[in-house]
Parts: C-alpha cells; structure tokens; sequence
C-alpha cells in the first residue's frame, strides 16, 4: 500500500472521521494510582538477603552446575566410545 492508497481508502476516512473519545476522569485516577503504586514497589530499596542469593543462585551459580554436569557426561561417553573402538 503507498501513500495515495492511504489517503483513498474509503475504511480509513471512516476510521478518521470517528470522534476522539477521552477516558472518564475516575478511571484516569485509578489507573494512575495502580501505576503510582507498582512504581512504589518496585524501588523499595534493599531486597532480603535471601532473594540475592537466590538471584546469585540462579544467575551463576545454577548455570555452573548445569555446565559441570554436561561435561563430565560428555567425557564419559568419550571415555566409553574409546573402549569400544578400543587399540
């Protein structure tokens, strides 16, 4: 669709010619204040010890593990490949 498409299409000159409608003041009011609130949650500063260790857990700590796991998996199916092709 180019430009002069747009300003032919007969969908968008009755989209255009719609009236604006303003949100009712109240519902502005309530909406701001869920938004002021979950705001106010999220910068309480300092979190518990334990949900850094957690976040340090499952950041590092986890993924390291998990690492650890897969390698020694894979050298043991390369140790097991070598005995069965064997000298």
């Amino acid at each position: 669709m180019n430009a002069d498409e747009l300003h032919d299409d007969p969908l968008l000159r009755c989209l255009g010619a719609l009236p604006a409608e303003d949100a009712d003041p109240a519902r502005v009011a309530r909406a701001r204040g869920r938004c002021h609130a979950a705001l106010r949650r999220q910068a309480r500063p300092g979190r518990p010890q334990a949900l850094r260790l957690a976040g340090f857990c499952r950041r590092f700590v986890e993924p390291v593990l998990v690492s650890a796991l897969c390698a020694v998996c894979l050298i043991e199916v390369a140790r097991r490949a070598a005995a069965l092709l064997g000298p």
